[in-house]
């Protein structure tokens, strides 16, 4: 074990090493293919903003790991962005040089990797937010949660945009259906907390004039609570054993290729309860998986 624990660190401090937190981070966050967006809504969007939005994600992540200590503190608050000329327009900032810098957020506005602009670009709509993909994304990758099945009968389609109407007053409305509430009511109020994000990921106070309430309540964890805003949430969720052991969970399925089976759920508990003990680091995580009995030995019939 001591020597594959060797062998890990020596790869680890391999530059080539970059290449794997960029390919986990955008496996984990789902950031593949551009989405589509309206050109009159978002006509600042292309396929070089977007692909600078999924390198700039990388570059954090890899910040994360390397240049801090690791912890799901810094990895879900931490109040850095990596810009360049083609992405600084959606950060508001102002980016001199040709390729990326690394930039201060406000704090009580953005930070973490869950507010990087391609993470929010990739979980809305083509003409607006969608606080359902937001929702369902950090009950599925970050609390490894799934939803209830949808009604056989079919889901009721949301209300259309309207001038008039927030997202949370038209998913208030459409919750309001017996149906519908079962499964909007454990991923909306997650969502709604990222409203002040676009569907490019650009901050705003409004909507359609209207000012956005993205305050809620965090249920059926073991860190559950209110909370203001998305940065609130994700201060809550950075103390949260459930989160850790699915970040472990998400880090085993990149390393073995697949999903994991009962077999498997032991060993990631156990992971999971040595590195609470001694604080949670992502870049510990790596090491942990290599020297587990689980990755390193292949069961027979």
């Amino acid at each position: 074990v001591e020597g594959v624990r060797a062998q890990a660190e020596r790869m680890m401090q391999d530059s080539r090493f970059d290449r794997t937190l960029e390919s986990f981070a955008l496996q984990w966050l789902g950031l593949g293919a551009e989405p589509a967006k309206d050109d009159i809504q978002y006509p600042t969007f292309n396929s070089e903003v977007w692909s600078s939005g999924r390198a700039s994600v990388a570059k954090f992540f890899a910040h994360i790991v390397k240049d801090t200590d690791g912890s799901l503190e810094q990895l879900f608050t931490a109040p850095v962005v990596f810009a360049d000329q083609q992405l600084a327009k959606t950060y508001g900032m102002a980016v001199k040089a040709t390729g990326f810098e690394k930039m201060a957020t406000d704090p009580k506005s953005r930070g973490g990797i869950f507010t990087q602009a391609a993470v929010l670009t990739n979980l809305a709509g083509t003409e607006e937010s969608s606080p359902v993909k937001r929702g369902v994304f950090v009950r599925s990758r970050l609390l490894c949660q799934s939803p209830p099945p949808p009604p056989d009968n079919g889901v009721t389609p949301l209300a259309p945009p309207t001038p008039a109407k927030t997202q949370r007053q038209r998913l208030e409305e459409h919750r309001r259906n017996p149906t519908c509430a079962a499964c909007h009511s454990f991923f909306d109020p997650l969502g709604l907390a990222f409203e002040h994000f676009d569907g490019v990921g650009a901050y705003r106070e409004n909507e359609h004039g209207l000012t956005i309430d993205s305050s809620g309540e965090l249920t059926e964890t073991d860190v559950d609570g209110k909370f203001a805003d998305g940065v609130e949430l994700m201060s809550r969720l950075k103390d949260s054993h459930v989160v850790a052991e699915c970040l472990t969970t998400q880090f085993y399925r990149f390393a073995v290729g697949r999903l994991e089976s009962p077999a498997d759920a032991c060993v990631l508990k156990r992971i999971t309860a040595s590195m609470m003990g001694q604080g949670y680091s992502v870049r510990e995580v790596f090491g942990k998986v290599a020297t587990s009995d689980a990755f390193r030995f292949v069961g027979r019939n």
